[in-house]
């Protein structure tokens, strides 16, 4: 499924997906901004999505939960 607004998007294609939001304000908490690049279930992840800081990780998502493979670059 495919969708992009102002804020967020995502594309799908033939198992290979990107997708992405921009830093937000929501009841008072701040989000950071990320994207991501797929393969099925692997994900490159750039800023703070599913891990405690933000940087490039290699993750795979299965049976509904997020596990870090490798993390490239923390900071």
């Amino acid at each position: 499924m495919s969708f992009v607004t102002s804020d967020e998007g995502s594309a799908d294609l033939l198992g290979f997906r990107v997708s992405w939001a921009n830093q937000e304000t929501y009841q008072g908490l701040d989000y950071p901004g990320w994207a991501t690049v797929g393969f099925k279930e692997f994900n490159i992840e750039f800023g703070q999505i599913d891990q405690a800081r933000p940087g490039i990780y290699l993750t795979r998502y299965a049976s509904g939960e997020v596990d870090r493979i490798a993390t490239l670059i923390e900071l």
